[in-house]
């Protein structure tokens, strides 16, 4: 028998509405799929567990003997703009102030992270909307941050806000993420990712609520990640480089220091009886 060619590249495939029926998932499978990965940013916890358990009855079902492991992407800390009565046109040059959404006043903008003003710094970046907006802080008063923009645009209610070259204080898991977790490992989840990870003590969070046998997976997302890099991979089964967030957080040709330290740890732990991590980028 001529020897099987081995596909080291394994595909993963984001369930949603649209191919959350029976068929879809068989589609899925048919399609080569090796990894279907459940974003818990959307739906709600009962959706997605009855889309791990369904997924685990269609494999079960199949005649071919098509396995499909089963990924959890919890949230992570979500920094964003809170809720705006109107999208706001920020001026390149003009001066504006963030503030909690609890005791913003109409001329601020609002976030959901109420540490931002003990986390930031005169100098410091804040990028807005996936980056296509800028602001420089100049200075930090209380709960207030205000700053100068330097690409300006206009702002919509909820878009991300990035802090690149931030030790950002939010807690590495948080209760709606360890309630998500336990959920999924409920359900029989293969891996959890772990969003916005900076540091080796975040991925050790996780690993205390996990059982051994599922596997965790650290999305490299922020610039600090790469100052612990190697901690991260120690600690981590995998790793997933999220190069367009990480783009935003540091010049993008950093995002290749993740793969050349991946291959350094892999070689590293050649010898080892367990599994070098893996790096995955998307």
């Amino acid at each position: 028998m001529p020897n099987a060619v081995v596909r080291r590249t394994k595909i993963v495939a984001t369930l949603g509405p649209a191919w959350e029926s029976d068929a879809g998932m068989h589609s899925l499978l048919d399609a080569g799929v090796d990894v279907v990965r459940i974003n818990s940013s959307h739906g709600t916890p009962e959706v997605r567990e009855s889309w791990i358990r369904r997924l685990r009855q269609v494999v079960a079902s199949r005649s071919d003997g098509r396995s499909c492991a089963v990924l959890v992407d919890l949230r992570g800390p979500r920094i964003r703009v809170g809720a705006l009565a109107a999208p706001i046109t920020l001026v390149a040059g003009s001066t504006v102030t963030f503030a909690p959404v609890e005791t913003c006043a109409a001329d601020e903008i609002p976030t959901t992270y109420d540490q931002l003003a003990q986390d930031v710094f005169p100098g410091a970046s804040i990028l807005l909307d996936d980056g296509l907006l800028a602001v420089d802080v100049t200075e930090v008063k209380g709960q207030r941050v205000t700053g100068r923009v330097r690409h300006g645009g206009v702002l919509k209610a909820n878009k991300g806000i990035n802090l690149p070259g931030v030790d950002v204080s939010a807690p590495a898991v948080s209760e709606r993420d360890a309630e998500e977790v336990e959920r999924a490992v409920a359900a029989g989840a293969d891996f959890i990712a772990m969003s916005f990870v900076r540091r080796r003590e975040d991925v050790e969070a996780l690993r205390r609520l996990v059982p051994r046998s599922v596997r965790i997976i650290s999305k490299i997302e922020k610039d600090t990640a790469l100052k612990h890099l190697q901690g991260i991979l120690q600690a981590s089964d995998a790793i997933m480089v999220a190069r367009g967030d990480l783009a935003w957080s540091c010049r993008s040709r950093r995002c290749r220091s993740c793969r050349s330290a991946s291959s350094r740890r892999r070689t590293s732990t050649a010898s080892r009886s367990s599994p070098p991590p893996r790096c995955w980028s998307r």
